[in-house]
């Protein structure tokens, strides 16, 4: 019985877990759809300050993949 408790206690921690990836990315992946609609339109508009803009955001991006990617590695 023991067993069985702990195997399906692990489920539950197991579907947390991807619950909260699978809202991370969705996170991350709007974000990104955001910046690429932002660099075309600074392209478009020659706007350096949309333009200085989307570099900062995309540093966010970047430590919001690797604290992603860390908490992927860690889970496996």
């Amino acid at each position: 019985m023991t067993k069985e408790k702990d195997l399906f206690g692990g489920t539950i921690r197991f579907k947390e877990l991807m619950r909260n990836l699978i809202k991370d990315l969705s996170v991350l992946s709007e974000l990104v759809i955001e910046m690429i609609d932002c660099g075309i339109s600074s392209l478009l508009k020659d706007d350096e300050e949309l333009f200085l803009k989307l570099q900062k955001d995309l540093d966010s991006v970047h430590d919001y993949y690797d604290a992603l990617e860390e908490t992927i590695v860690k889970s496996i």
